[in-house]
């Protein structure tokens, strides 16, 4: 990517060197008025991949005539429109016919507990997102900082009430804005499918409504289209500017997964993570008591985090909570026994800024375990997302502490 000055007259400067380095003569072309070519340009430089496509939404799947029952409901997986590179869903939960409260309540995590699970597979059924949780769903988007105000609870749509629920689910695919990590989505013939199952009523609520809800579901889809392959024609480039077309490192993957119900004895307890092998970006952990609340009293204090035989941290409760909030942008609520380990901040101000110098890379044999001694029996959940990162050569590659035999791709932007 070009980089951008706040001088334009600095920028264009370097534009004519670059072109004059590399296509040979650079020829100036006059400036437009908006975007990348808003300071004068070169014949020969590409257009970037984020200027030469405009995001753009389309609905996705949807379903109807929801409504929670004794058992879970498997819902039709349904295919992901193939419009060029995909970068996230949104999945709204709306009220179709409002219930009767009576005595209702949700469940704490309610209404994040409509869904069972949420998945999103490839065209081959392979997972990239999930199977997780509805409450690990929303913490996903939540602390996986992919947008400025990422708490879903904190949108004006938003409405717990357990006779006219209203809540919206953020799926993220793309990492970065960049399009890093969007995936190629171009043929109806091997499509994306989007698994939703909606939870039972027990699965839902501490006390049932007098009468639930009906609910209808529908899903946006956020794509990258497919840039043309050369611009118009214009002065000093007479068979137009080319554009690239692929996002940056197409290949890399994140995935967002879920390793629930870890048993907690009291005594000391080692707890192996079990997603390595690639970077990983985000930890989430969740703690409950033996009866299933959530509590922050399970989760061991002070506790050391292992990474690749070297110890890495030692966590206390407030510290992990404190400044995991201090690096989220927007307004974000607590919740209560849950502790994010976030490792997307790098050198910026705010985590989601995606440099890789604090992403964790391991290899299949990595050893990522915490230790800590527990005063109280519980369940620990771990909700890990992780990246497979597009080989960029041996000059992109980043040590493994311990492990220096087996070096794994380094992210690059």
């Amino acid at each position: 990517m070009i980089p951008r000055h706040r001088n334009p007259d600095a920028n264009a400067d370097f534009l004519t060197r670059l072109g004059a380095r590399f296509v040979g003569s650079a020829v100036a072309v006059p400036a437009s008025q908006e975007g990348y070519e808003s300071v004068p340009g070169v014949a020969g430089i590409e257009i970037p991949f984020t200027q030469a496509s405009k995001p753009v939404w389309e609905e996705g799947p949807f379903w109807t005539g929801i409504k929670a029952g004794e058992a879970d409901q498997i819902l039709e997986p349904k295919g992901v429109p193939a419009n060029g590179y995909l970068r996230a869903l949104v999945i709204k939960v709306e009220t179709e016919t409002e219930g009767t409260a009576g005595t209702g309540e949700g469940l704490l995590d309610w209404p994040w507990t409509i869904f069972r699970t949420l998945k999103f597979e490839d065209q081959g059924g392979h997972e990239i997102y999930g199977p997780l949780g509805g409450f690990a769903a929303y913490l996903a988007c939540k602390w996986g900082c992919y947008l400025a105000r990422p708490d879903m609870a904190e949108l004006p749509s938003f409405n717990k009430e357990v006779q006219k629920p209203n809540v919206t689910f953020f799926l993220p695919i793309e990492i970065a804005p960049t399009g890093l990590g969007a995936l190629s989505n171009m043929t109806e013939a091997t499509q994306y499918h989007l698994a939703l199952t909606v939870a039972s009523l027990t699965g839902q609520y501490k006390k049932n409504p007098t009468t639930a809800p009906t609910l209808r579901i529908r899903t946006w889809v956020r794509l990258w289209p497919l840039p043309q392959g050369r611009t118009e024609p214009e002065p000093g480039a007479p068979e137009g500017r080319v554009q690239q077309q692929r996002p940056p490192l197409l290949g890399t993957v994140q995935y967002w997964t879920e390793q629930p119900s870890i048993k907690i004895a009291t005594g000391q307890n080692r707890i192996v993570f079990n997603r390595v092998g690639q970077m990983i970006r985000t930890h989430i952990l969740v703690t409950r008591n033996t009866s299933g609340e959530r509590v922050g009293t399970v989760l061991g204090n002070p506790m050391q985090m292992d990474w690749a035989r070297v110890r890495f941290r030692t966590l206390d409760r407030e510290v992990i909570r404190d400044m995991a909030f201090a690096s989220v942008p927007g307004s974000v609520k607590n919740d209560v026994g849950v502790y994010p380990l976030l490792y997307s901040m790098g050198e910026q101000k705010y985590a989601g800024a995606n440099e890789v110098n604090e992403w964790l890379a391991t290899v299949n044999t990595t050893s990522l375990a915490l230790n800590m001694a527990n005063w109280e029996e519980g369940t620990l959940g771990i909700i890990t997302n992780d990246v497979a990162v597009a080989a960029v050569g041996e000059q992109g590659r980043r040590e493994v502490p311990g492990q220096t035999a087996e070096r794994e791709p380094r992210m690059m932007e």
